[in-house]
């Protein structure tokens, strides 16, 4: 595994599983839109486009 990134920053993701955010093991910051919805039943987050 490669160790050469101290920080990532995320934008504007697409759906995003909880299994795959658990696999970032560095610290992310995520630049989202204002109408992002994430819901834990479902276990992912999505974008919600504005109306």
């Amino acid at each position: 595994m490669l160790d050469y990134l101290d920080s990532v920053v995320i934008c504007h993701p697409a759906p995003v599983s909880i299994k795959e955010i658990n696999v970032i093991k560095i610290p992310p910051s995520w630049v989202c839109t204002e109408k992002t919805i994430c819901s834990s039943r479902q276990k992912e987050c999505w974008l919600k486009p504005y109306s």
